[in-house]
């Protein structure tokens, strides 16, 4: 959890960074997963799911590390729930398992970006703490 009110400007640049660099990184590690499970080592996702997945694991990480950060975790095993119900109701029965491992994937990535912003802005007050018990 984040003190929201004890942030400087460098805390408040690293948290507001980890958003962008999420958004876009979580894609290429999604896919790449995704495309080992279907067995299909390329670059490629069924275009069938493909852009839905897209937008959900976008969202999915915007709330990741909104909540992390808010130390709202409670909320995360509710999406996490949420997800694995409406995985269930796709006829294909490949779909719950490739969407699920997507999830996976998508929310272990999110939580691990959220834990190593945190860990740096805690670094940084740290850091500035001790040089100005120095000074």
């Amino acid at each position: 959890m984040i003190d929201f009110s004890s942030l400087d400007l460098s805390g408040w640049l690293i948290l507001l960074t980890s958003y962008p660099v999420l958004w876009m990184t979580s894609g290429i590690l999604v896919v790449h997963i995704g495309s080992y499970i279907k067995g299909n080592e390329g670059n490629t996702v069924d275009q069938q799911y493909g852009r839905a997945g897209k937008v959900v694991g976008k969202c999915e990480n915007f709330l990741v590390l909104t909540f992390v950060f808010a130390g709202e975790f409670t909320a995360l095993a509710v999406i996490f729930a949420a997800e694995g119900v409406i995985s269930l109701e796709y006829p294909d029965t490949h779909y719950p398992a490739y969407f699920l491992s997507g999830t996976l994937v998508n929310f272990s990535y999110s939580i691990a970006v959220a834990m190593l912003t945190v860990a740096a802005i805690r670094f940084g007050q740290d850091a500035i703490s001790l040089i100005q018990s120095c000074v």
